[in-house]
Parts: C-alpha cells; sequence; structure tokens
C-alpha cells in the first residue's frame, strides 16, 4: 500500500531540523508549507519564499515542495511541470529524486487517487490502465487493483451501461453510438460490443 501524504507531511516536521541543518539555513519549513497550501485553497505560486536566494537545486526543490503541498503528483507529471516552468532537465530530476527518497512524490499513491478517480468517472479498465502507462506506472503494481476498485465502483458492465443511461447517445445508428462513446471511455471492444447490445435492447427504442 502506497503511503499516506499526511504521514509524509508529519514525518517532514518531525525532521525539520535535521534536514535545515543538512540543507543549510535557507530551507523554509518544509513540513508547514506543505500543509498549508490546501488549507488555503489557493494554487502555488511560481516564486516560493526564499526563491530568488537559493541556488537552482535547491529552489527547484523547494517549488516541489510547494507544488506538492497544493496536489498530488506523480513523478511523470511532476517533471512535465517543472520542465514547462523552465527548470533545467538535470536539476528537475535530482528535486524529483529528493522528493521520491522522502516520500513526498509517490507514484503509487498517485496512482491508487488516479485509478479511483477515474472509475469514479466511469471509466473502463482498459482506459485506467492505458493513462497509467503513460504515467510510468503499472496497474498490477496498485493495490488491489482491479478487484477492490470494481468493489467500490462497480464491474466494467455495470459502470459502462451507467454511462449510457446517463447520456444516451442521439443519432440515427444508436448501436454504433454507444459502442463509440464506451470505447471513447476506455472500454476494451468487447466490453463496449456486449454492454453497447444491452443497452439498445434494453432502451434503444427509447432513446
Amino acid at each position: 500500500m502506497a503511503r499516506s501524504k499526511a504521514d509524509v507531511i508529519a514525518k517532514l516536521q518531525s525532521m525539520m531540523d535535521a534536514i535545515e541543518s543538512s540543507e543549510g539555513s535557507g530551507m523554509f519549513d518544509l513540513g508547514v508549507d506543505a500543509a498549508q497550501s490546501p488549507a488555503t485553497g489557493k494554487r502555488p505560486s511560481r516564486k516560493v519564499r526564499g526563491e530568488d536566494e537559493l541556488p537552482p537545486d535547491k529552489a527547484a526543490y523547494q517549488r516541489v515542495v510547494d507544488l506538492c503541498g497544493y496536489h498530488e503528483f506523480c513523478q511523470a507529471k511532476m517533471r512535465t511541470r517543472l520542465l514547462r516552468e523552465d527548470v533545467p532537465p538535470d536539476i528537475a530530476e535530482k528535486a524529483i529524486a529528493k522528493a521520491v527518497r522522502i516520500g513526498l512524490i509517490d507514484d503509487l499513491r498517485w496512482g491508487e487517487m488516479r485509478a479511483s478517480a477515474l472509475m469514479r468517472k466511469g471509466m473502463g479498465n482498459s482506459g485506467i490502465v492505458r493513462e497509467l502507462k503513460e504515467n510510468g506506472i503499472a496497474a498490477d503494481k496498485i493495490h488491489g487493483w482491479p478487484t477492490a476498485y470494481e468493489e467500490r465502483f462497480g464491474t466494467e458492465h455495470e459502470r459502462a451501461m451507467r454511462v449510457l443511461e446517463k447520456n444516451p447517445p442521439k443519432s440515427k445508428n444508436l448501436r454504433g453510438s454507444a459502442y463509440a462513446k464506451l470505447m471513447r471511455k476506455g472500454y476494451s471492444p468487447n466490453i463496449a460490443g456486449e454492454v453497447s447490445s444491452a443497452w439498445f435492447a434494453q432502451y434503444g427504442q427509447r432513446a
């Protein structure tokens, strides 16, 4: 099971003195700053406190801490964010690696949260697996995948049927449109075919 970020932040707070002594007096209170961002509900500034006085590597790491205090990131998403903010690739990698070492960034934790969010939105298993893979995460490493998630959100057949019931396709070829909708939602061809046919048989004449 992936570590809770709240546990990581609590650990950071307790280790603050050790971190500051090893990193230098320019570092701010990592635990407090990371915990405060969600409470304010504000997006982290592109400029973090003391950034202008810090060397590039420490400024990049401080940026990672600030961002993680607001939002959950995997390594791939954080890398994209830092590069978009013109952080040099080598410095970005060092900052990410440090955040991974202390558990501030945890790919499996992000994967668990993302899988839950996508399944809640009606995404099919194939689509979820594909998105995780695009972010460097193997779905079979996610705790309880897919059984535990389907126990919470329904089987693929159940979720796919809910997708069609909630937003029925509207076209002359209802079955074909239903199939296409499910394919776009990340369902396999077999699931999309079976559910679109079942939906059409039950609701097609009334849609």
